[in-house]
């Protein structure tokens, strides 16, 4: 049984967007994404907190000085 020309071309096309619906695997899923996210701003208020709490040791030592 011979496959008509316009049969191969609907097959093919049937095989592609079955193959398209597949799920691409991703390095990264939405949560870790989140995730580092997340991180990333608690570095960056400790970051500034430590900048504060220098300068209140400083401080703090200024008075103790006198």
């Amino acid at each position: 049984m011979r496959l008509t020309f316009h049969a191969r071309i609907e097959i093919g096309l049937a095989a592609l967007l079955l193959l398209g619906s597949c799920d691409m695997p991703q390095t990264y899923r939405s949560s870790d994404v989140d995730k580092l996210d997340v991180a990333d701003v608690n570095a960056r208020n400790a970051i500034s907190r430590v900048n504060a709490l220098e300068s209140r040791v400083e401080e703090i030592e200024s008075r103790l000085d006198r």
